[in-house]
């Protein structure tokens, strides 16, 4: 059931539900084969009950009858191929069933399930944006926006597509304002995308919320990890004053966290900031200090053998 399970679980309990009262509205005048094939779509939609040779046996006898104008001949071989994981030729039917006028009663929704599995299911990214904009807007609520748009860019994990995602992400954040986890994952996006002043600024914006939960009991991690980001991004745009800044900036936190801690890649920023300025001796004295700690930190080893070459 691939086509339902990468649709949203709302909407594809809707469609179900929808489908099996149109299927239970129309058998009752149809000859025995063709209503015993309605009662399988009907268990497989209900209860993902499926036996793949009454499916197959299903289509054979459909196609035989002829499907020409007939609607829900056109639903029950959506819903027998979508057993059988024939998922090209399900959202064929579905898209000709949509058009009937059975369909009328949730065509939106339907219309939205096939935008949707075209995208998803069968990789049609053209429709990325408007497939996961209908999501965004029917399908999620604050509680679940960031864990949806996580998936779903894992799900695509296309380098060309990243672009789409921060739009997309800036889309939901119109719609979730001041969701901090959206944020965050919008800086993600922007850091994979090297749009590093988009990043700074998601970053700054994510500081300037923590800045207000003062009460937090992560405050000062979460403020540590804040300026460790905004100076990666200073670093990547090569302000080397800049990133000093925001490196002592998270030292200061991290000083103050008893609990949780960021670590070395703060000292990692500081190091490369201070070659980035000229200043070898100073890159040096910094990584030498984590690797009198860990002498076998392998990032540390690594900015040694640069800070030596450069």
């Amino acid at each position: 059931m691939s086509l339902f399970i990468d649709a949203p679980e709302s909407l594809g309990n809707k469609l179900k539900a929808s489908f099996i009262q149109v299927i239970e509205q129309e058998r009752k005048d149809l000859s025995r084969p063709i209503r015993k094939i309605c009662d399988d779509c009907s268990k497989f939609l209900d209860y993902d009950e499926l036996r793949y040779d009454k499916m197959e046996d299903g289509i054979a006898v459909i196609q035989g009858a002829g499907i020409s104008g007939n609607s829900l001949y056109h639903l029950l071989l959506a819903v027998l191929n979508e057993s059988l994981d024939e998922d090209a030729v399900a959202a064929d039917h579905f898209s000709i069933f949509c058009g009937s006028s059975l369909a009328e009663p949730f065509r939106e929704a339907l219309t939205d399930f096939i935008t949707i599995v075209r995208c998803l299911t069968l990789k049609d990214y053209g429709l990325l944006e408007d497939a996961i904009k209908i999501i965004i807007e029917r399908y999620t609520d604050a509680d679940d926006i960031t864990d949806t748009l996580s998936n779903l860019y894992l799900k695509v994990d296309q380098e060309e597509y990243i672009p789409v995602f921060q739009n997309l992400i800036a889309f939901a954040k119109e719609c979730f304002p001041s969701h901090p986890n959206l944020e965050s994952l919008y800086s993600f996006i922007c850091m994979k995308s090297n749009d590093y002043p988009a990043a700074l600024e998601s970053f700054t914006s994510i500081k300037n919320q923590v800045e207000q939960d003062i009460e937090n009991p992560h405050y000062n991690y979460m403020m540590a990890f804040a300026w460790d980001n905004i100076a990666n991004c200073h670093l990547k745009l090569g302000n080397a004053e800049k990133t000093l800044e925001s490196c002592e900036k998270a030292l200061e936190y991290e000083q103050k966290s008893e609990e949780l801690k960021v670590g070395n890649p703060i000292l990692y920023k500081k190091a490369e900031a201070r070659l980035l300025a000229g200043d070898q001796e100073a890159a040096l004295a910094i990584v030498s200090q984590i690797l009198e700690e860990d002498e076998a930190d392998e990032t540390a080893l690594q900015l040694k053998n640069k800070i030596q070459l450069s």
